[in-house]
């Protein structure tokens, strides 16, 4: 764990961990020994304080790791015990505890800390949880612990395909050559490490869980939940969606996206294609091969699909964009469900990209019902400042349909 630990820190040097590289160094192998020693030893965390702080203090640590990091293991255990996934799950270990180190006495410079913690934590060989849908434990790529089964579809970036663990249960994995020289095969290299490091930090019902990652001489592996149902896209060519099933669907989404722009990440690929529903109706955002950190109209980099995309990333110059552009796709997304069809179906890529780039939204038809039309208007102002956000949204008219 301690060496696990520290990859994943030294990995974030230029993050937003600031100078933590620097003080927490060296405290991975500080908590290895002493969760070794421990009577809980293992994955069980709870007395995280009583395990870790003392032997810190007694340890031969530096003298900044003390200053910066002593009563760390107390805050920890607090946030844990307080936690929904309380116990010895320590899936959500970011989730449940940078907020009480935020707002704890620690110095500001192992904020951020535990989401360095929890990606070592997620690759590792620890149990990911005790709730989560497929135990990662012992799975290897080299068909040691699961099989590949069908195919699944094509992200942004990587081919999805079923998994199958030897003790029955089934995941999705997507998987990237590590042989592809090309600058393409490099980008899509690139692509999945930063879906691993942003999916290892996201837990929400509305979100796809991700469970681990592997790797072999050839190929990259992310394991994803399995949801079984598919896309909204291969739904909508199986059956005509209602007013009140894209209404139950767009809520979903929603409160994901909400999710994603309170901690400012924008998913930048909103579409029917990247979003799975389950047997049971629930809604997970999924693909975020394209998703980025930003915090205020700070992306400058043109990327999604481009009949979902908003004007100012088509038409982008010097400025940048930001949360909003989700927004827009989102309401390309809601005219994709009732329509059967992508926005701009009528026009080829390059026609469609020069309508969206001077401000032209897609047609809608005359068939969507008042409230449809007024949610879907809202979210394609060309004018991303006068869109609302994801939770202004959740007040429409349009989400509180039942028939």
């Amino acid at each position: 764990m301690g060496n696990k630990i520290g990859r994943a820190i030294k990995s974030r040097r230029g993050s937003n961990l600031g100078e933590s590289d620097v003080h927490v160094h060296g405290f991975g192998s500080v908590v290895d020994s002493a969760i070794r020693t421990a009577s809980n030893a293992g994955t069980d965390v709870y007395s995280f304080s009583e395990t870790v702080d003392n032997p810190m203090r007694s340890s031969g640590a530096p003298n900044n790791l003390h200053v910066h990091v002593h009563g760390f293991g107390s805050v920890v255990d607090s946030a844990i015990r307080t936690a929904s996934n309380a116990g010895t799950a320590v899936y959500s270990f970011a989730e449940a505890v940078d907020n009480a180190m935020r707002s704890s006495g620690i110095d500001e410079s192992v904020h951020g800390f535990a989401s360095a913690v929890d990606n070592g934590i997620m690759s590792s060989n620890l149990e990911v949880s005790a709730s989560a849908l497929v135990d990662v434990h012992n799975l290897s790529p080299n068909g040691s612990g699961w099989q590949k089964g069908d195919f699944l579809g094509n992200g942004s970036f990587g081919t999805v395909y079923e998994g199958f663990t030897d003790d029955g249960s089934f995941f999705a994995v997507k998987e990237v050559s590590l042989l592809d020289d090309r600058s393409q095969g490099k980008q899509s290299i690139f692509q999945l490490q930063q879906e691993i490091s942003l999916l290892s930090q996201l837990r929400h019902d509305n979100i796809v869980r991700y469970l681990g990652t592997e790797q072999d001489n050839y190929k990259l592996y992310i394991f994803l939940e399995l949801v079984t149902k598919g896309s909204l896209r291969s739904l909508y060519h199986k059956y005509r969606l209602t007013d009140s099933q894209a209404s139950a669907y767009t809520r979903q989404i929603l409160s994901g996206l909400k999710y994603l722009h309170d901690r400012n990440v924008i998913h930048r690929d909103i579409k029917c294609a990247n979003i799975l529903v389950d047997a049971n109706g629930s809604v997970k955002l999924a693909d975020f091969g394209l998703a980025k950190a930003t915090k205020s109209n700070d992306v400058k980099s043109i990327g999604g699909s481009p009949y979902w995309m908003a004007p100012e990333v088509v038409k982008l110059r010097k400025h940048g964009y930001g949360l909003a552009a989700d927004i827009w796709s989102l309401g390309c997304t809601v005219l994709e469900m009732l329509t059967c069809q992508p926005p701009y179906s009528h026009l080829g890529k390059m026609e469609a990209l020069s309508l969206i780039g001077k401000g032209h939204p897609p047609p809608l038809p005359e068939s969507l019902s008042t409230d449809a039309r007024d949610f879907i208007l809202k979210c394609l102002q060309v004018n991303p400042n006068k869109r609302p956000t994801a939770a202004q949204l959740l007040d429409h008219p349009f989400l509180k349909r039942i028939s």
